[in-house]
């Protein structure tokens, strides 16, 4: 995942999300609306594909005030502590995941 989305999941996670918004933007939006949108990107960028929201259910989501479920890390969040209450690190690493890419380059003789 990316580094905006990974301080997107810290910041929300720590109910700070308004530190993702520019400086500049200060006064210029409606605080809930902003939280809503930031909710609504996690949720489409949760670990599991079939817990994401598909498109229609996105624009309902923001066009409307209906009820959000609570989002689930991101697929490719990897946190560096391991979680509290004294797991076994092979139980930590199971829960992460990894996003494996193979890139060939074809060049001319």
């Amino acid at each position: 995942m990316a580094f905006v989305g990974l301080q997107a999941w810290r910041l929300y996670r720590n109910a700070k999300h308004l530190a993702l918004i520019d400086d500049m933007m200060k006064g210029t939006y409606v605080e809930l609306e902003v939280k809503r949108a930031i909710h609504i990107g996690l949720l489409c960028v949760q670990k599991y594909p079939e817990v994401r929201p598909d498109m229609p259910l996105v624009v309902l989501m923001l066009g409307s005030e209906i009820s959000l479920p609570e989002p689930i890390q991101p697929g490719f969040y990897m946190d560096r502590r391991p979680p509290e209450g004294g797991s076994s690190s092979s139980n930590y690493l199971e829960s992460s995941s990894s996003n494996q890419l193979t890139v060939t380059y074809l060049q001319p003789r």
